[in-house]
């Protein structure tokens, strides 16, 4: 790390590193506030993880292991979104064994489409069973398209559903979100299918204040319940999450 940080050229701008040691220093910043607090002060403190991995980093074991020491100190974390940055990384080591969130979020950067050739299987996820406090789950596409049906069935807990593209409101995305819903064959008031154009922004304005994707999702849901609104209307209008 050092040697790539040497042969930066000199400039007046605050230095742009690259990803990779990016990732290094954001991990290396954790590591210091985990030495320095205490288990109790931290499973106190921390409710939000966001853990993206970059697909060059899957294997990192320190990345790995910061992650899964964060866990271990707070198994029961309110909320947990883990955003990967390619949808042809292996999703067996996805979702980490014996935590409890009530929320997880689970997305890849670039979405593959309901046409890759990868293909997600509920053999892969089957694992979503043995978190007893979820009630908010979240996927991209390219995840729900081959498990929503077995997810329904098998989590009956769950309060949320949503699907998301991380994309802004174009007439092409708005396609792939009216044909994801028109291929819905069981109907349920739980399912949101939604937009996010602004996933980290949203994401960081909910861990301080709770105003979020998910209040709206709660909100959309509810609306339903009510019959303000169709039940098998499934979208949620990307405005809407703007606040």
């Amino acid at each position: 790390m050092t040697e790539i940080l040497d042969e930066a050229p000199e400039t007046d701008d605050e230095p742009v590193f690259p990803p990779d040691i990016e990732l290094l220093v954001v991990v290396e910043a954790v590591e210091r506030v985990l030495q320095s607090k205490s288990n109790a002060f931290l499973a106190n403190a921390i409710r939000h993880i966001l853990y993206t991995v970059p697909l060059a980093h899957w294997s990192n074991a320190k990345t790995s292991d910061v992650f899964s020491t964060i866990l271990d100190i707070d198994p029961d974390i309110f909320e947990l979104a883990i955003k990967k940055y390619s949808s042809f990384v292996s999703t067996s080591r996805s979702i980490p064994a014996d935590i409890r969130p009530q929320r997880l979020m689970v997305q890849f950067n670039r979405d593959a489409g309901p046409k890759a050739s990868h293909a997600e299987s509920w053999e892969q996820w089957s694992p979503l069973t043995t978190l007893p406090a979820l009630t908010h789950l979240g996927f991209t596409e390219n995840i729900a398209t081959g498990i929503l049906p077995q997810v329904l069935t098998e989590l009956s807990n769950l309060r949320a559903l949503v699907t998301i593209w991380q994309t802004d409101a174009s007439a092409r995305s708005k396609s792939r979100v009216d044909a994801f819903s028109r291929g819905i064959a069981t109907p349920d008031l739980r399912i949101v299918l939604t937009l996010v154009p602004a996933f980290y922004e949203d994401w960081e304005r909910g861990a301080w204040s709770g105003d979020d994707l998910w209040k709206r999702i709660d909100d959309f849901i509810a609306r339903k319940r009510r019959g303000e609104i169709q039940a098998s209307d499934y979208i949620l209008n990307p405005k809407e999450l703007s606040g």
